[in-house]
């Protein structure tokens, strides 16, 4: 048996299984194959995006600034040994680091796919952070172009970071009041 990186289609191993012979016919030893927690941690996964919203300028102390991810499934493909095989990596749970040394966390996706993983979070202190997301994705694979699936036992990561977050400080000015009236 012969074991093939997912990514690169590199042999990686052999090995003797009992009934199989190199020299045989493809057709009568087709092989099986498989995809290993290893081979879905090596895929090139995007991070699953950080989004902080409302999109401004500048975000201030003790407001809360929201930031969210998507938790949409990425489909990848490749051939190995002639087999078309697709994996499914879908968003299973997000970390974020606040960049002052806060967390929070696992968060769990929402049900459908959209923004997830949405957290509000109120700085106290005025300076620019750098934001943290760690995603956890379970994998599953088909070889029959996405008829059956078969999971993958474990789980895949990808870290991301939003750099230099603007936080303010607002410092409130006392004016005279104006009162409006026809004559002004």
């Amino acid at each position: 048996m012969i074991t093939y990186d997912l990514a690169s289609g590199e042999e990686l191993s052999r090995r003797y299984v009992p009934g199989y012979c190199p020299q045989d016919p493809i057709e009568n030893n087709t092989p099986v194959v498989t995809v290993s927690l290893e081979d879905f941690q090596r895929l090139p996964l995007k991070g699953s995006g950080i989004t902080v919203h409302p999109d401004v300028e500048y975000y201030y102390v003790n407001l809360p600034v929201r930031f969210y991810s998507e938790n949409t499934p990425q489909v990848l493909s490749t051939d190995i040994l002639g087999t078309h095989v697709l994996v499914e990596a879908t968003p299973s749970s997000y970390m974020w680091d606040y960049g002052n040394g806060e967390s929070s966390g696992p968060l769990l996706p929402a049900a459908r796919p959209g923004f997830s993983g949405r957290v509000d979070y109120t700085y106290k202190k005025s300076t620019y952070y750098d934001i943290g997301l760690t995603t956890s994705w379970t994998g599953r694979y088909s070889t029959d172009g996405g008829v059956t699936w078969q999971t993958i036992p474990g789980t895949a990561t990808t870290t991301e970071t939003f750099e230099q977050l603007p936080i303010a400080e607002s410092i409130p000015l006392l004016v005279k009041p104006q009162v409006k009236t026809d004559q002004n």
